[in-house]
């Protein structure tokens, strides 16, 4: 008997639908001919907590004297929600002769079905079956399509370094800050939410720390046959800028004298591409900054277009832009559903025009999964929610736009330069709006009055504008998932710099929406008006804690480690040695801070949290697969 484990129920179902064979459905399984089909409900099992170690641990007045928990073989315990589905996979698994790992694309979903493998001692032939979308036809290509699981066995052992340093980090130094910092204030600490929490901190803090300064501007109006054309003096860098008023006069004195100024006219054609594919962080972007939806309810729509219910999305949780070079051919097919719906009806007439990107179809630039796109399956409004079809609707206009060409743009540019003062002025004019893919997106475009290159202008008038510099912005969700996902703009040291440049975030596609939620349902951050912004309490716990452990590059490092993990290039122990040797540096700073540091936060805001907390432990794993960490934060 050939057993597939699926991650959860609705991907079980999409697998027994696309499988040869009579199908009968049992509690807990689908029989299929002679094979089987089962399921997990996400992570089944979980770390253990301290107190299985040692019951005493449970009380964090014991426990805090032996930090950190000298524990070196984990124990994964099931949850208690769970119990009954591991004892039919279990039952199953004593029967079956094969068994195919169907967790989803990722480091996550190896984990989860390996684990249940690994402690259920199956020794037996395992496949790998890899899908991204829950679509018929996506499903029987990943069916005829299967690989050797040992194949991805060093992609279990990174997920398996990652929850159990995410584990130790969170389990001792949440204790460790609770009982020796915060009066047994509840203090939650996680390897990637305390650097997510010190990016908001800081960027609050800067803004109210920030002094805006003066600086200058200059305009000159000419004359044309056509009308007035303004040209400024206005540059981005600062050490451009005219921060002088006295020094912005002197210059408007000396071009006055001039009275007439011989203008140079460059004109160019510039192309606009489409915007990319959709990856999970971009979608999550778009749906904050159109809707104000937070990045969990975009990846809960997602998620749920993904789903065997509706099909209509691929695989949600992806940090990629590129599709497979295969699936070009879809992609026609995948446009013509799209023009059907009446929102995009308008546009039907563009399809002549539609081209699959050989820059988008890039098989080498695909990673675990490709974008986030609609599926070959027709949308059904009648089964959506209001806010599912918006979300479709957002992943159908782009992708539409990722087929149409490129738009062009003639750019004018009229300038003067008067010494090292170089004055201009810009104007563009569309010249396809309507054959390329900005039809889905109108944009007004301002030309210039027609000038001459060469030619001789009468200046009409000459004026300072004063100015100031404003403070950086306070972050949104999509704010705040951009920089987790490029750490590297806040590094000084060059070499790290290059190292975390290009690949390293904080979390990952999978996690960083619970991490923003973890804030907020913590008291760390307060929503206002779409903007995070930290409360006292959030701002004590940055301070609060080591440096160490708020610096986003430490968890983007170790983001690297666990990717060098999953190709082969670092062994398990030797990143599991260092994650416990950083552990117990932090505990010790720590414990060298009492008396010298202090958490304080609102008593009405964080009371009840640790027995919250204590109960997330036991429950919150099973609700979604951003942490594998017992239910701490990671």
């Amino acid at each position: 008997m050939r057993l597939y484990i699926a991650e959860k129920p609705s991907l079980g179902k999409a697998i027994a639908e696309n499988l040869p064979g009579v199908k009968s459905r049992d509690d807990g399984f689908i029989r299929v001919g002679t094979d089987v089909v089962t399921w997990a409900h996400g992570h089944i099992l979980e770390l253990a907590p301290p107190e299985a170690y040692n019951p005493a641990w449970k009380s964090w007045n014991t426990a805090v004297n032996v930090l950190p928990y000298p524990i070196e073989c984990f124990k994964l315990l099931p949850k208690p929600d769970s119990k009954a589905q591991l004892r039919v996979i279990q039952s199953l698994l004593s029967q079956a002769t094969e068994v195919v790992n169907a967790g989803d694309p990722d480091r996550e979903g190896q984990m989860l079905i390996d684990e249940i493998l690994e402690s259920s001692a199956w020794k037996g032939p395992t496949l790998r079956l890899l899908i991204n979308a829950t679509d018929p036809v996506t499903v029987k290509k990943a069916l005829s399509s299967m690989r050797p699981n040992s194949e991805f066995f060093n992609l279990y052992q990174a997920a398996k370094c990652r929850s159990e340093a995410d584990w130790i980090i969170g389990m001792n130094l949440t204790v460790a800050a609770t009982k020796l910092l915060a009066n047994d204030e509840l203090v939650s600490v996680g390897r990637v939410q305390t650097p997510t929490l010190a990016l908001v901190v800081r960027r609050d803090e800067a803004i109210e720390k920030f002094g805006a300064r003066p600086f200058f501007s200059l305009e000159v109006t000419l004359e044309t046959p056509q009308g007035p054309i303004v040209l400024t003096y206005n540059p981005s860098d600062e050490s451009k800028r005219i921060w002088s008023e006295v020094n912005a006069k002197r210059i408007v004195e000396e071009v006055k004298k001039r009275q007439s100024v011989t203008v140079t006219v460059t004109t160019g054609i510039k192309k606009e591409s489409p915007p990319r594919l959709f990856m999970l962080r971009t979608f999550q972007g778009e749906c904050n900054s159109r809707y104000g939806w937070s990045a969990s309810k975009a990846l809960e729509l997602a998620q749920s277009l993904y789903d065997s219910k509706h099909q209509l999305a691929s695989y949600p949780r992806t940090d990629c832009e590129y599709m497979p070079a295969g699936q070009a051919n879809d992609a026609l097919t995948i446009a013509q559903h799209i023009v059907k719906q009446t929102s995009f009806t308008a546009f039907a007439p563009l399809l002549s025009l539609a081209v699959p990107r050989a820059s988008i179809y890039d098989s080498s630039k695909v990673t675990e999964h490709h974008a986030l796109t609609p599926t070959v399956k027709s949308a059904d409004f009648k089964t959506l929610t209001a806010d599912e079809q918006k979300a479709w609707l957002l992943l159908a206009e782009r992708f539409l736009m990722s087929l149409l060409p490129s738009h062009q743009i003639e750019e004018t540019v009229v300038s003067f330069s008067h010494g090292e003062i170089e004055f201009s002025a810009k104007g563009e004019v569309s010249l396809n709006m309507a054959q390329s893919w900005r039809a889905l997106a109108p944009h007004t475009y301002k030309p210039l009055p027609q000038v001459a290159d060469g030619a001789t202008l009468q200046m009409a008038g000459l004026r300072v504008v004063k100015g100031k510099t404003t403070p950086p912005k306070r972050y949104t969700e999509k704010t705040l998932l951009d920089d987790m996902s490029s750490v590297a703009k806040y590094v000084e040291d060059p070499k790290l710099k290059a190292i975390l440049k290009e690949t390293s975030g904080i979390g990952t596609a999978a996690t960083q929406a619970k991490i923003i939620e973890t804030l907020k349902e913590r008291g760390y951050v307060a929503v206002k008006n779409r903007e995070l912004i930290s409360t006292p309490f959030g701002r004590a716990v940055v301070h609060g804690l080591p440096e160490r452990l708020t610096d986003p590059c430490l968890t983007a490092l170790w983001e690297d480690a666990l990717g060098l993990i999953a190709a082969g290039g670092m062994k398990p122990g030797d990143y599991m040695l260092r994650v416990r040797g950083m552990c117990k540096q932090l505990v010790d700073d720590v414990r060298d801070s009492v008396g010298k540091k202090a958490i304080v936060g609102d008593k009405e805001l964080v009371k009840n949290k640790r027995a919250k907390l204590l109960e997330q432990r036991r429950s919150q794993q099973s609700s979604s697969r951003a942490s594998a960490t017992a239910g701490l934060p990671l």
